[in-house]
């Protein structure tokens, strides 16, 4: 009864209550299979609570207790495997998974099948190993059995989640269309909650802003028990706090999140907390400050050394070393940060890369490399998409030919200052109308709502779309890149062609070389 309690508890409501009925019975006489099999369940119970204490010492504890029983000792060794935890690097961790496999391959389960090539995939894939995408290809497109179907659903999410982080966005919405099929095939409501987190943080990569502080605000509060699906989703709130210019209220939650992450070691939001706090501080001109709170989560990058992971925090230290004046410190970050990622695959982190190396080249008074560093990293962030960062790197590229003399910046801080604006990150846009307006160029009023028209300039998204459409993408590529529907992409089109005056899609190749809106 007590195992039984311990493999159902993992979906309910309270389970901590679980926890502490469960514990005590581990001092109780039993076979050393069962012994193992409760200590992994408790193992378990205790990460989804957010307990890293004791976790991954307990189920290593408990693969010895299951050497018996290798369908249960290969799924505790998944666990193991996942690089979530500061002990070793992401070697140590990935020794576990081709233990979990030899485990496994005996074993005639279907359901253990399922969860192994689906876990296997997004393991490798969370460290950015190209080797993933094959491992997915092993994955059932369908179960059977409500136990293998389960056991897909929870390795769709696991996938979800990882292809999210390395900016793989349409491969995650479509895995998170998967598991909602799951869950209403299932009537699965437990699972609800963490399917929406994902949702949640793949609208805040792709700009659909509408109505997610709302949705954010109410998972962070949700009483589930689980702190760590609530912690996403409060950082996701902080960060649309902060582009409203509520700057202390997000202050505050980063910092929090941060402490709590400390005390609990968890690396992922210690290093998404340090990087969103150090901006706030960077932005103050606190950068001594920002350098510090941003080593924080550079720290576990290295440590663990899963550079795919410096997405965010890398930008802002580079910068924050830059302020300080530190400029061989920046460039010896930025190398290591692109040498970190060779033979990765990990598209947004590779664009992150790219911000830094033209941070150091514009430090160093070389602006029009600087430039071309910026540009990469704008069309990237495009193309996963993921404005909010395009947007960024559009206006630092703005800035840098502008230093340079260019006055084709002036057409790129505009581009940023619409992308910002039709997002309502105004503490965003600040600066670029501040830079604006210094250089003497006529602004409309903030924009509360709606696009502010552009005459016979291309707009920022019709740039982008004829961009796509020089390049040779279809509309129907382009409508799935940047979430669009093929009859709107057809419109930007052709209202590209109609202000450039040019005759043919091959003809827009070069729209946004030659500056324009963006």
């Amino acid at each position: 009864m007590a195992v039984k309690l311990g493999s159902v508890a993992f979906y309910s409501e309270c389970p901590r209550t679980a926890i502490g009925l469960l514990e005590p019975l581990l001092e109780e006489p039993m076979p050393t299979g069962v012994r193992g099999e409760l200590r992994f369940r408790l193992s378990q119970l205790r990460y989804s609570v957010g307990d890293d204490s004791s976790w991954r010492e307990e189920t290593v504890r408990a693969v010895d207790e299951l050497r018996r029983r290798p369908e249960l000792a290969a799924r505790a060794m998944l666990s193991l495997a996942w690089p979530v935890t500061e002990d070793g690097n992401a070697g140590d961790d990935l020794a576990w998974l081709e233990r979990a496999v030899q485990a496994a391959a005996d074993a005639d389960d279907p359901v253990l099948k399922t969860v192994v090539h689906s876990q296997r995939a997004a393991i490798l894939l969370s460290v950015a190993d190209p080797a993933g995408w094959d491992a997915l290809g092993d994955v059932p497109a369908e179960g059977s059995s409500i136990e293998e179907k389960l056991a897909l659903l929870r390795g769709c999410h696991s996938l979800s989640v990882v292809t999210l982080g390395l900016g793989y966005h349409r491969w995650a919405e479509s895995l998170i269309a998967q598991v909602a099929r799951l869950e209403e095939e299932l009537d699965h409501w437990w699972f609800e909650p963490w399917s929406e987190s994902a949702r949640v943080a793949l609208d805040w990569r792709t700009g659909r802003w509408e109505g997610l502080q709302a949705r954010a605000r109410q998972l962070a509060d949700a009483k589930s028990g689980r702190v760590v699906l609530s912690v996403g989703s409060e950082m996701i709130y902080g960060s649309l706090l902060l582009s409203r210019g509520r700057v202390e209220e997000a202050e505050r939650i980063f910092a929090s999140v941060l402490e709590l992450a400390q005390a609990k070691r968890w690396m992922s939001a210690r290093i998404t907390a340090s990087a969103r706090l150090a901006r706030i501080r960077l932005a103050r001109g606190e950068a001594r400050g920002a350098g510090e709170v941003a080593a924080v989560g550079l720290d576990v990058v290295e440590r663990k050394g899963i550079w795919s992971w410096a997405r965010e925090v890398a930008p802002v230290a580079v910068q924050a070393l830059l302020a300080c004046g530190e400029r061989d410190e920046a460039r010896d970050l930025a190398d290591r940060f692109a040498a970190g990622l060779a033979g990765r695959d990990a598209p947004a982190a590779r664009a992150a890369s790219a911000l830094c190396l033209g941070a150091v080249a514009e430090a160093e008074g070389d602006h029009h490399v600087g430039a071309r560093f910026f540009r990469s990293a704008e069309r990237a962030f495009s193309e996963l998409p993921s404005p909010y960062e395009a947007a960024e790197a559009r206006a630092r590229r703005g800035r840098c030919l502008l230093d340079s003399g260019d006055e084709r910046g002036v057409d790129l801080l505009l581009g940023a200052l619409d992308a910002y604006e039709s997002l309502g990150a105004s503490w965003e846009a600040g600066p670029v109308r501040a830079q604006l307006t210094g250089r003497g160029v006529a602004l409309p009023s903030v924009r509360r709502g709606g696009r502010r028209p552009y005459g016979e300039q291309l707009s920022p998204r019709e740039a982008e779309v004829a961009r796509l459409a020089g390049m040779g993408r279809k509309n129907r590529e382009i409508a799935e890149t940047l979430f669009l529907s093929p009859r709107t992409v057809e419109a930007h089109v052709a209202s590209a062609l109609r202000k450039l005056r040019v005759g043919s899609r091959e003809a827009l190749v070069s729209v946004g070389d030659e500056g324009g809106s963006g």
